[in-house]
């Protein structure tokens, strides 16, 4: 009987899967899906709740963020950000900043636009929604160190290959001038005989 409780106590590894493929499959998905309805309310409830997964509140927020970006939410939300509907857009900016707090999904967030919309919205958004008034901010922030940071290894990338490249050719041309005296040698020594 302990063993039964301790296994679905809300901290067990156990009880977290379960619950975490239940919410994936049969919540999170339909709800991501609900994002791209062309009734705009449907898709603004669906953020709304979608937010309450990810909101840093919940237990399981980092593997609800990760099924909302397999389920190709992000897209979804850039597309409704685009729409005319202005009454969704605090949700879906909430939803999107939610998101961004996970470094994984940072690139995935940046290649879709989310940094230039949360660095383009009217400032009207931010004061009137007071969840958004430090969250976009620092989301911001996040997604512009995340892209420094990868800026930064890319040019260090580009720059060890360019010194190994470098190495190579002076290694190749150090053995191919030994090579020549090799044979000028071995020349040499060949016609004495």
């Amino acid at each position: 009987d302990g063993f039964r409780r301790s296994a679905f106590t809300s901290s067990s590894p156990a009880a977290k899967a379960v619950v975490d493929e239940l919410l994936r499959s049969r919540v999170i998905g339909p709800l991501v899906a609900r994002l791209g309805n062309t009734d705009q309310d449907v898709a603004m409830e669906a953020a709304i709740a979608l937010k309450n997964f990810v909101s840093t509140g919940n237990y399981l927020c980092s593997e609800h963020s990760k099924s909302i970006i397999e389920f190709e939410g992000v897209p979804l939300l850039m597309k409704l950000l685009n729409s005319g509907d202005k009454k969704t857009h605090p949700h879906v900016l909430a939803l999107i900043c939610y998101l961004a707090q996970h470094d994984s999904n940072s690139n995935v967030l940046i290649k879709a636009g989310a940094l230039t919309a949360l660095q383009t919205i009217d400032p009207k958004v931010n004061i009137e929604y007071t969840e958004l008034e430090t969250l976009v901010p620092r989301t911001i922030s996040k997604l512009q160190s995340y892209l420094t940071v990868e800026q930064q290894q890319t040019e260090s990338s580009t720059g060890i290959i360019q010194f190994i490249t470098e190495q190579s050719k002076a290694v190749v041309d150090t053995i191919g001038g030994r090579l020549k005296l090799l044979y000028k040698g071995l020349t040499v020594y060949l016609l004495r005989l």
